[in-house]
C-alpha cells in the first residue's frame, strides 16, 4: 500500500480470515505475517480464528512512525478447520485492512482493500 504522504502510522489492524458469516470455517486464515514499513519489518502472530475473534479486528506488529509504504507478507496459514471439498481450493485472506494515524485518524481508503 502506498501512503499518500509521509505518514506517522500508529496502528495497523487486519480483519483476518473471510469474513462473511459462519463460512470463515471453510477457508484458511493468516498465522503469520511481516509488516514491512519504511522503518523496517517485523513478523506479526494472529491468533487462530474462531467463533469468538472471527469479526474482531487484530492489530499487527510493526515498527511505528512515519512511513510512506506498508506491504504485508503472509508467511504462514492456518488451514481451515471444516474445509468444503466442493469449494476447490482452499484459500488464506485477511478481509480488511485499517491503517491508523498520530493525528487519531483512520486512511478509510485503505479498509476493505
Amino acid at each position: 500500500m502506498t501512503l499518500p504522504d509521509d505518514t506517522d502510522v500508529r496502528l495497523i489492524c487486519v480483519l483476518n480470515g473471510y469474513a462473511k458469516g459462519a463460512d470463515y470455517e471453510m477457508n484458511a486464515s493468516v498465522q503469520v505475517v511481516t509488516v514491512a514499513t519504511d522503518r523496517g519489518h517485523r513478523d506479526a502472530t494472529l491468533p487462530p480464528l474462531d467463533a469468538a475473534n472471527a469479526f474482531t479486528y487484530q492489530p499487527l506488529a510493526f515498527a511505528p512512525g512515519t512511513t510512506r509504504t506498508i506491504t504485508l507478507t503472509v508467511l504462514v496459514v492456518d488451514p481451515p478447520a471444516h474445509p468444503d471439498p466442493a469449494e476447490g481450493p482452499v484459500s488464506a485472506t485477511m478481509s480488511e485492512v485499517e491503517v491508523w494515524t498520530s493525528s487519531g485518524g483512520q486512511l478509510p481508503f485503505l479498509s476493505g482493500w
